[in-house]
């Protein structure tokens, strides 16, 4: 069995990896696609989430971008691309889980989803685009679900299955915080995101489940020295000899920059217009404080750039000891799929006790029962679940 839960659109980058194949990334809607591309057959990702295998064989569905697969609906200030071919993909997805005389639930609100049978077939769409921040969402029954609620609702959909599943999980909008410079925010996604892992630590069983903890890349942000001990991470962290305060928390670029630098005047200098800049005032709370405001950036970029870095892998459950030390990006799906017995290595795993190879480990493949795989994934995360395997 598979899960599939984002905060972001279903069909953004990281979810649509799980069962898309596309020649761009903003292929999401046949709009996206260039006419000479839709002429060779090319589908759109919400297509193929709908249509083709695996994407209309997940059991269980949750994120943003209902308008992406309904062409009634076109909100031009959602960011999210509109269909052109009048199709409607969740009627679509109904029809198809009928067909294949499927117990199935479209959901669009929290009660919905957490009503719904965990025997079903279940696909929810809680935004026309991606879903709010944590913090903004409206957190009533007839509001969004949070994500650690989803992933609940996930858990108890996969584990009706014996053979156990596969859940991956992304904290999606960590990474839009950041490209805004909204490092508070950025913050409050994280927490959002340790929750749910937390959460499901606590749900399933460490024995026979495999969580994986990742990320895709990092992003441009730094810490700067010298804050006093006990300072507030979002707070200022010391001033320049000039007098002016910057702030702890800062980004290598992005719009921060023109939101800090303030023009106070022009001055006349040989016949040229001089601008003459300075800092933004940092000391009320207003300019420090607040969730929407950007943090410093050393040069101005409209949207803030990820980073080159080396990200962590943290991993527990069986085969945990895998996911140790510094590894190329490509060793963790590899891995994964090892440690599952799928994929490549479908064929691999026995009762016996002798021992494969991995690289350069030697690993004995008497397993336990796998029960599930969650991989929990995010700006700092991905997380894994009989074996099961959760990625995040």
């Amino acid at each position: 069995m598979l899960g599939l839960v984002t905060t972001t659109r279903i069909t953004h980058a990281t979810p649509a990896a799980a069962y898309g194949h596309s020649a761009h990334r903003d292929w999401e809607c046949d709009s996206k696609i260039p006419e000479a591309e839709l002429k060779k057959g090319c589908k759109d990702l919400g297509r193929q989430l709908i249509e083709d295998e695996p994407g209309k064989n997940i059991n269980i569905i949750l994120g943003g971008g209902e308008q992406v697969l309904r062409a009634s609906i076109n909100d031009s200030k959602s960011g999210a691309c509109s269909r052109t071919d009048r199709r409607d993909l969740v009627w679509d997805w109904m029809k198809t889980q009928r067909e294949l005389k499927r117990k199935y639930k479209f959901v669009k609100d929290k009660e919905q989803l957490l009503s719904a049978d965990n025997d079903s077939y279940i696909l929810g769409l809680f935004a026309n685009s991606h879903m709010p921040y944590d913090k903004d969402r409206q957190a009533g029954d007839n509001g969004h679900p949070s994500l650690s609620e989803m992933v609940g609702k996930a858990i108890d959909v996969l584990e009706q299955n014996e053979n156990g599943y596969l859940l991956i999980v992304e904290g999606g909008r960590i990474d839009h915080a950041n490209h805004d410079n909204l490092a508070k925010i950025a913050l409050e996604e994280t927490v959002a995101l340790d929750a749910a892992i937390e959460m499901t630590k606590q749900r399933v069983n460490l024995k026979d489940t495999l969580l994986v903890v990742t990320a895709d890349h990092s992003h441009s942000m730094s810490i700067n020295g010298y804050p006093k001990r006990g300072n507030p991470i979002e707070g200022v962290a010391d001033v320049t000899p000039e007098g002016f305060a910057y702030q702890t928390l800062s980004y290598i670029n992005g719009p921060g920059y023109n939101y800090h630098r303030v023009l106070n005047q022009q001055e006349k200098e040989n016949d040229t217009l001089k601008s003459i800049h300075t800092w933004r005032n940092l000391n009320t709370t207003e300019n420090l404080h607040g969730r929407y405001e950007p943090h410093h950036a050393g040069f101005w970029m409209d949207y803030e750039t990820h980073g080159g870095e080396d990200v962590p892998v943290y991993a527990i459950g069986p085969m945990a000891h895998l996911f140790h030390g510094v590894h190329e990006q490509t060793h963790v799906p590899f891995t994964i799929a090892y440690s599952t017995c799928i994929g490549p290595y479908a064929s691999k795993c026995r009762s016996d006790k002798s021992n494969r190879v991995i690289g350069s480990h030697s690993v004995s493949t008497h397993l336990p029962e796998f029960g599930a795989l969650t991989i929990f994934a995010g700006f700092l995360s991905v997380f894994i679940s009989n074996y099961n395997v959760m990625y995040f």
